[in-house]
């Protein structure tokens, strides 16, 4: 629903009613007062004064609607003044007390208007005040008259001072309670994308720079009791930076002391790292502490390629709100990963376990003549464990677990199948190259112990477990053939031999 004034809604038409309704009943009432005493001493002044403020009124409501020109502002404020003065003079002039009512116009330039406009209404109320004792024909204008109108004047312009500091201060006030309430949303914004996120770091990292409004930010984390390093950037490359905390550097002392370091211009400052700067190019910079398990473990550091940016105070603020979630999310991450690892890994030889067997082996199975499958077990394990006892034995395994991992490239996929018996995949690994793979495992059983392995070449057709029987056929040739041997599944094309230790072909 619209009012009549070019389709200003109703609503802000009754706003603006409401906002002007107490100033025009304050700047009626104080004349009309007047009225019980001597009456309308100069009917003609008074009526001219009364119908000129009848007309402004309507005025000041659609000054509070809609922008117009600068004119008809000044308009409305000259006019506003002729009526009081008027009105005052059709009643008697100064004499009455009701010249307190120039304020009025002072104290609404005051509360809604710019310092121009209160300065002119002053200038206008001093006019009036002069004109009002000047035209008494009663009262000569004297020095007392003078005495009051500075008077007025001066209380007048404290007045309006007052207020005006004032409606400043809250405007002031009202931007931070509304620039809070952006920031705490946005804090909160990115804390939900940091924990929904698969790579919260990275994560932390755009989030902080997207609410510092930072050219980077960086995160620095603990490696060892002396080392911080570069675990995560937006804005700025990630490259292998570690800072010594003996050094003196501002993401360190950040550390150190645990509280805040800020850098406005960083030209000349010996605490700022080299390398981050060819890393950020920046100017300035603010190091942020967080902490995560009770113990600081790391710095988020903010950049900027401008000295002294404007958004700079209030990232301290921001930052030190989002520097809790950038705890909880590495402490959810290393949850995360330690469960992971649980759920992946044999936790006596490190190994992966089946599950991940299940998983991965698919995604090898690209290629025919790339992917080799072995399934190895230790020859005489259980005559072992019953003579030197299970803790001998769990030794041994764990052994064997460091010893094999170390020897194999990060792609291949070594579990622990069961007990003494394990498992390996080797993509990308041709028949003669795989059966050298295992007998250099073989030649690493700790405690003189031995292995047989059964190996076996994918087809490109067959499926996992018929790869797998394949090779577990070929691991049972090799133990019934005398064990302490690598055996190629009959279906490959050749057999190998290797030293002393056999390889062949059933």
């Amino acid at each position: 629903m619209s009012a009549d004034l070019g389709g200003v809604p109703t609503g802000a038409v009754r706003g603006a009613v409401r906002q002007v309704l107490p100033f025009a009943l304050a700047t009626s009432v104080v004349p009309l007062t007047g009225l019980v005493g001597r009456g309308v001493v100069v009917p003609s002044a008074f009526a001219l004064g009364v119908v000129l403020m009848v007309l402004v009124l309507p005025v000041v409501v659609l000054l509070q609607l809609r922008a117009v020109g600068r004119l008809l502002r000044w308009a409305a404020l000259v006019a506003t003044f002729a009526a009081m003065a008027l009105m005052l003079q059709g009643i008697g002039g100064a004499d009455t007390g009701g010249i307190i009512v120039l304020l009025l116009p002072v104290v609404w330039m005051a509360l809604y208007e710019r310092r121009t406009q209160v300065i002119a209404a002053l200038g206008l109320e001093s006019v009036a005040s002069v004109a009002l004792h000047a035209v008494d024909p009663v009262n000569p204008f004297s020095a007392e008259d003078v005495r009051r109108i500075v008077v007025f004047l001066v209380v007048s312009s404290l007045t309006a001072w007052a207020i005006a500091r004032l409606v400043a201060q809250l405007a002031r006030s009202e931007r931070a309670a509304h620039k809070g309430l952006e920031t705490l949303a946005a804090v909160t914004a990115a804390a939900r994308a940091i924990r929904k996120s698969d790579d919260a770091r990275t994560t932390a990292c755009e989030a902080a720079r997207a609410v510092t409004g930072a050219s980077s930010v960086l995160l620095l984390e603990m490696d060892g009791p002396d080392h911080l390093v570069l675990t995560a950037t937006a804005g700025a490359p990630l490259e292998p930076v570690r800072i010594t905390l003996t050094e003196r550097s501002v993401s360190g002392l950040a550390y150190r002391d645990g509280t805040p370091r800020y850098v406005g211009d960083v030209i000349g400052d010996p605490q700022v790292n080299r390398r981050l700067l060819a890393l950020t190019g920046a100017r300035s910079l603010l190091a942020q502490p967080f902490s995560h398990g009770g113990q600081t473990r790391g710095v988020v550091v903010a950049t900027w390629q401008e000295p002294h940016p404007e958004s700079a105070p209030e990232s301290l603020h921001t930052l030190t709100l989002l520097a809790e979630e950038f705890g909880s999310a590495l402490e959810r991450m290393d949850l995360d990963a330690a469960l992971e690892h649980r759920a992946t890994t044999d936790p006596l030889t490190g190994m992966a376990n089946r599950r991940v067997w299940r998983e991965a082996l698919p995604g090898m199975m690209t290629d025919a003549g790339s992917l080799s499958v072995a399934l190895l077990d230790l020859d005489h394990f259980k005559i072992y464990n019953d003579s030197r006892g299970h803790l001998a034995g769990d030794s041994v395994l764990s052994a064997l677990g460091r010893s094999w991992l170390a020897m194999l490239r990060p792609e291949d996929l070594l579990v622990r199948w069961g007990g003494e018996e394990f498992a390996l995949a080797l993509p990308d690994c041709p028949i003669d190259q795989a059966v050298d793979v295992l007998e250099r495992l073989r030649a690493h059983v700790p405690e003189g112990l031995s292995a047989s392995a059964g190996l076996a070449l994918w087809n490109g057709t067959e499926t996992i477990e018929g790869l797998l029987a394949r090779a577990d056929a070929a691991l049972y040739e090799a133990k019934r053939t005398g064990r302490d041997r690598t055996v190629v599944s009959a279906d490959e094309a050749h057999a190998a031999t290797t030293g002393g230790r056999s390889s062949t072909a059933r």
